[in-house]
């Protein structure tokens, strides 16, 4: 046979030895262990068949914390900013100010605008006819590839996760276009 050689087809032999009930040795008895092809096989495709289910919903979890990640830093920046403004009576000028100068999930440094005094490191988040998200301040992330632009329903935009609506809105930029009905 062509498989003869291999280890598995060509598995060691136990002798075992078999008593009788009175405790007399009737004989030896060889027996063939290890495993053959086809339970080999059946063995691969069923680890194949759990890691092709496994691998989307791990991926899935994993955007998913990474987006909870997000969403708790904007409420410890929105915290630490709305106490800024009730201690000066005005938004800071940059995260730096509030010591929260830190990055998203994905390495890149949160995005912040003034809406008033139009400074920090970000621009006016706008949705669809340019119309400003925000009147207070704008923070964003702009997601996995680092890239973003000013309006959301821009091809650059899509996977960033801002705040909206004076902070009723923190998710995915192409969750609230489609909130308004417009296609990201």
């Amino acid at each position: 046979m062509l498989m003869r050689g291999l280890w598995f087809y060509n598995s060691p032999i136990q002798t075992v030895n078999v008593w009788r009930q009175d405790g007399m040795k009737t004989g030896r008895v060889k027996r063939q262990t290890g495993f053959s092809v086809l339970e080999l096989l059946a063995g691969i495709a069923m680890v194949g068949t759990l890691i092709t289910v496994a691998l989307p919903a791990y991926d899935g979890y994993e955007e998913r914390m990474q987006l909870v990640e997000v969403q708790k830093d904007f409420g410890i920046i929105e915290m630490r900013i709305q106490r800024y403004f009730v201690s000066y009576g005005e938004y800071p000028p940059s995260l730096e100010v509030v010591g929260m100068d830190k990055d998203d999930p994905w390495g890149n440094p949160y995005r912040y605008m003034n809406m008033s005094s139009k400074t920090g490191n970000g621009k006016v988040r706008k949705k669809h006819g340019n119309v400003p998200v925000n009147n207070d301040f704008d923070l964003y992330s702009a997601g996995p590839d680092g890239d973003s632009r000013s309006p959301m329903n821009s091809v650059h935009s899509r996977d960033d996760i801002v705040r909206a609506d004076g902070g009723d809105f923190v998710g995915w930029a192409t969750e609230y276009c489609a909130k308004d009905g417009v296609k990201c």
